[in-house]
């Protein structure tokens, strides 16, 4: 799935559960729970789910380490990084 299909994807998700779940507007742990639960087999607890880290906390931590050490050791994963954060960016411009 390419960034855009993603990101409508997810979009459709987000407005479904903030509509239906008036708690998920308040709780972006449960947000993420109900996404998940309704786009993967993936099957816990909300109780051990809210003991997870936050994904985008670990993402921006990597990220922040890897700006100085610890690169990628894949040339395809440092070109599809990149890309990726190209159409972010270019969607973020026409959507923001």
């Amino acid at each position: 799935m390419g960034t855009k299909e993603e990101f409508k994807t997810i979009k459709r998700w987000v407005r479904y559960w903030l509509e239906n779940d008036p708690d998920c507007r308040n709780d972006d742990k449960l947000l993420i729970y109900r996404i998940m639960r309704c786009t993967t087999n993936i099957s816990c607890s909300f109780d051990d789910f809210r003991r997870i880290p936050s994904f985008e906390t670990i993402r921006r931590v990597r990220q922040k380490i890897q700006e100085s050490e610890f690169f990628p050791t894949s040339e395809d994963v440092i070109v599809r990084r990149r890309l990726r954060q190209d159409e972010i960016r270019a969607w973020a411009v026409n959507n923001g």
